[in-house]
């Protein structure tokens, strides 16, 4: 008995004779399908508001192409148009046709006339520009028509790409002189522009924090500062090279350098003046 009951129960929650619902062909949406009102999906029913809810809900809870014949499965007394019908996210589209890398997406995609979805028409093909990138883009889709004609829709997105950054593992102070990879976490993160943050294992050393880095905070470039490596009078290794040439020998300093800045060096033995780049702790790079 209690089985009956539930089954009529569901054939009146359905019923609806003389009923038809027309869906969009092609729907293309950003953001979380269920965020899709009513109006996105179904584009024309005379069915009755709770019926249409219904068959709403069934739709942006399916996966993939739904088909008439399966919604005629769920109320037989419904006429569903057209015989196929699919919604498709627009992240899915950029990727596929823009190339972003395995380790590159897009964030933040929204339509600049503020609609969750546009619907393409059966004659109308989709063209997307190529070329992905970080951080902020703006670039229009285009609905071109058989016809010829064409309708533009703005597109803003977010470009991010997979990122080791470096991750500080404790409170890190400016008196902190000894930097090292020891106190920091490498973790994985999806940035916007790769030349904000300090990813570079070998001349970590090479630096000192300019203000306190809080555990869990993304050390950045701009919370560095190059510590002196080479300090004027006291000797320095030179490396001299030239393609796989390479010799090595010793010079004093003419000034004080950093990581990369070019300072001026005498030869002890020869008292010849030479310019080389500082290239680590006491140690100057000389091309030949």
């Amino acid at each position: 008995m209690k089985k009956f009951l539930f089954i009529n129960l569901i054939f009146i929650s359905y019923a609806s004779p003389n009923c038809s619902m027309t869906f969009f062909k092609n729907t293309i949406y950003i953001g979380s399908k269920n965020n899709l009102k009513k109006s996105d999906v179904i584009k024309s029913t005379n069915c009755q508001e709770a019926i249409s809810s219904k068959f709403h809900q069934i739709v942006i809870n399916s996966a993939g192409t739904l088909k008439s014949k399966y919604l005629k499965s769920i109320d037989p007394s419904i006429n569903y148009y057209p015989e196929h019908f699919h919604l498709t996210p627009l992240k899915e589209i950029l990727r596929e046709k823009m190339g972003p890398s395995n380790e590159e997406r897009f964030t933040k995609i929204r339509f600049m006339n503020n609609t969750l979805a546009i619907h393409l028409k059966e004659d109308q093909l989709l063209d997307i520009p190529k070329g992905f990138k970080t951080g902020n883009m703006a670039f229009t889709l285009e609905l071109l028509g058989k016809s010829g004609k064409s309708e533009s829709i703005w597109i803003e997105a977010v470009g991010t790409k997979l990122l080791e950054v470096y991750v500080a593992s404790l409170d890190l102070m400016p008196t902190n002189d000894d930097l090292s990879s020891a106190l920091f976490k490498k973790v994985k993160r999806n940035i916007t522009n790769q030349n904000l943050y300090f990813i570079d294992d070998k001349t970590l050393s090479f630096h000192k924090l300019n203000r306190t880095l809080k555990a869990g905070e993304i050390l950045k470039k701009s919370f560095l500062i190059k510590k002196n490596l080479v300090s004027f009078g006291t000797p320095a290794k030179i490396t001299y090279q030239k393609g796989s040439l390479v010799l090595t020998g010793m010079g004093l300093p003419l000034s004080t350098g950093r990581f990369g800045d070019f300072v001026k060096l005498k030869n002890p033995r020869n008292k010849n003046i030479i310019f080389g780049k500082v290239n680590g702790p006491n140690s100057v790079l000389v091309g030949l």
